[in-house]
């Protein structure tokens, strides 16, 4: 199913940032592409002020499980980036989704091959 996209008018200077878009986007070069599941999009909220920086799982427990003491496993840490990595995907938003060694974290451009 492809996602709702909607757009904003232009603004003086430019398109509006890029980053989530409450309550399941994300806005991209002045385009809003809805349809994020509820988790990948309060994790996206969670790293986008953090970019290009790191978030242990741990850190994830209250933002996006929404539960202090929820200890998910690094299987369901990949989900996540998973769904995030197959919307920005679907939606040609140049932005990945990374997790390595118990940290999930966004990033830039296409994700590696490896």
């Amino acid at each position: 199913m492809a996602a709702l996209v909607g757009t904003l008018p232009a603004i003086e200077g430019g398109h509006p940032k890029d980053g989530p878009e409450p309550p399941d986007g994300f806005m991209h070069a002045g385009q809003i592409h809805r349809g994020l599941a509820r988790k990948p999009f309060l994790a996206i909220s969670f790293l986008w002020p953090r970019r290009n920086k790191t978030a242990r799982r741990e850190e994830l427990a209250e933002p996006v499980w929404e539960d202090h003491a929820f200890d998910q496993d690094e299987s369901a840490v990949e989900g996540l980036r998973k769904q995030i990595n197959r919307f920005f995907r679907q939606n040609a938003i140049p932005w990945h989704a990374s997790f390595k060694g118990g940290y999930l974290y966004l990033r830039e451009g296409a994700p590696r091959s490896h």
